[in-house]
């Protein structure tokens, strides 16, 4: 038996948890489709960075859409918790980016600068004044750029709320249920078979990560994306 939907996502992370929740929001027949569990890879262990200012250059259309997406957490993460019940654990606190080298603190002295003159808000901090605000930091460190926009939340809890909430406004969503392929009729995509069942949509979405590639393939689509390593930890000091 044939299932028909609006629009069909192909993973169950933050960015496809995102995509069913804002189309379940225009009352869209919306499909979550997850190989695993909801937030299980990457989205379940990234740092959660608002990082507009930290990890962009200042300029162009990447910095002006993570710089609109900022913004947008206040309201997303009291909608979130009123659907869902789940607290993002979204902070708006500033990020430092440190130097550890006389080269690094004269990239970081001018990203400053740059972001001054377009009318960021931004700080460099010499190593006397850094550890004053930071005295759990080495000595040895040559200085920091403070971001007081920038911000964090909690990965994997924005990545269940979006689900969990697409899931109030009506979405279906479906945890180990790997798709076997990408339908196609000639060169449009018609939907996907999962359990060896089709599933129709006038959408089919993929949003897979660094995954996506492989999912992709199997339409005849080459996407020059793969994995790569990361670490983050957590440190917590006492006085």
């Amino acid at each position: 038996m044939s299932e028909r939907y609006d629009a069909v996502i192909v993973g169950g992370g933050v960015i496809g948890s995102s995509i069913a929740y804002h189309m379940a929001k225009k009352k869209m027949k919306v499909l979550l489709l997850e190989k695993g569990r909801l937030a299980g890879q990457a989205s379940g262990a990234a740092a959660g960075m608002l990082a507009a200012q930290a990890e962009t250059d200042g300029k162009g259309p990447l910095y002006k859409l993570a710089k609109e997406s900022r913004a947008m957490f206040p309201r997303i993460a009291e909608e979130l918790k009123e659907l869902s019940g789940i607290d993002i654990g979204w902070v708006s606190r500033g990020i430092y980016k440190l130097a550890l080298t006389e080269e690094e603190a004269e990239t970081l002295r001018q990203s400053a600068t740059d972001q001054l003159e377009q009318g960021e808000r931004a700080e460099w901090l010499e190593p006397k004044e850094l550890l004053r605000r930071l005295p759990a930091l080495s000595e040895t460190v040559c200085g920091g750029l403070f971001l007081p926009e920038d911000g964090q939340v909690s990965a994997p809890h924005l990545s269940l709320a979006f689900a969990k909430s697409a899931a109030a406004l009506g979405a279906e969503v479906r945890e180990f249920a790997e798709i076997d392929e990408i339908l196609c009729d000639h060169s449009r995509v018609i939907g996907v078979a999962a359990g060896r069942q089709p599933i129709y949509s006038g959408t089919v979405v993929v949003a897979c990560g660094a995954w996506s590639s492989r999912v992709l393939k199997r339409a005849g689509i080459e996407l020059a994306a793969y994995p790569v390593k990361g670490e983050c930890f957590s440190v917590v000091t006492h006085k």
